[in-house]
């Protein structure tokens, strides 16, 4: 419906006694809208392509989010998590899936919950899904609004959402021991890339996005295993949050030294 044709007609009505329309079907309108211009106008014109643009454009992020985020969540900025972490603004999000390649079929792990987007982007395109916190703090929030979460009436047309394909794993090695995994993503820069993440990856096909840096000079890194064994490649720049915010800023001197191609095993 036509925003400018909507308004107009509520007043008509309200003018003639008419019950006016539901504002909460009248927010959640706006909200369809907003996450279209955004994806569509935004995020396309940065680079987001395929599959992870048409499924950012679907899967509802506001069921997500706390009522008072639900309209920032579709502008490209941060947002601040309820622990004071922050979640990556959607053209972050979009350009580290991306570069991911994620395909329907595929086993994903993403290490960082952070709002539930980029488990729920995954699940849609198709992939099954491990999700996990290394930070421990909970969840559970963001696990029940996953589980909940369905497309909109008013959005973009597709088969339903099917919130099975997300699990969460509550330690580490439950989550490795789900894989090997076609993909992984990190969400939140990284010192240096534990060597058992990569082992993780599938020996025949794997790739592992993580980005890694300082403020200001900061890079989205993409591994990808192969039965030749691991190939390194840098992509786009951006800024991103910290995966463990406590942790002491001094990533510079691991940037070439943990990416060397003597620091990965080869493949198996």
């Amino acid at each position: 419906m036509n925003a400018r044709f909507s308004r107009a007609a509520l007043g008509l009505l309200v003018l003639l006694g008419a019950p006016a329309c539901d504002r909460k079907d009248e927010s959640l309108e706006y909200l369809i809208r907003d996450q279209q211009t955004l994806v569509y106008e935004g995020l396309s014109l940065r680079g987001v392509r395929g599959a992870v643009l048409q499924e950012m454009g679907r899967f509802p992020r506001h069921q997500l989010l706390p009522p008072e985020q639900r309209q920032s969540g579709y502008q490209d900025v941060p947002l601040e998590a309820e622990d004071g972490t922050f979640i990556w603004a959607p053209s972050a999000l979009g350009l580290a899936l991306t570069a991911l390649d994620p395909k329907s079929g595929e086993r994903a792990l993403v290490v960082g919950a952070q709002d539930g987007w980029a488990a729920g982007v995954l699940a849609g395109i198709g992939l099954d899904v491990i999700v996990f916190e290394p930070t421990g703090r909970s969840v559970e929030t963001v696990e029940r609004a996953l589980q909940g979460a369905q497309y909109e009436p008013g959005g973009p047309a597709g088969s339903p959402f099917d919130p099975k394909k997300i699990h969460f794993a509550r330690s580490e090695g439950e989550a490795l021991s789900a894989g090997p995994f076609h993909r992984i993503l990190v969400l939140g820069a990284v010192e240096r890339v534990p060597q058992n993440w990569l082992e993780a990856l599938s020996p025949k096909e794997g790739r592992f996005i993580a980005p890694v840096g300082v403020p200001g000079d900061m890079y989205l890194f993409k591994i990808d295993r192969s039965a030749e064994g691991f190939q390194q490649t840098g992509a786009d720049r951006g800024e991103y949050s910290y995966l463990l915010p406590d942790r002491p800023v001094n990533y510079g001197p691991f940037l070439v030294k943990m990416f060397s191609p003597a620091t990965l095993s080869p493949a198996k």
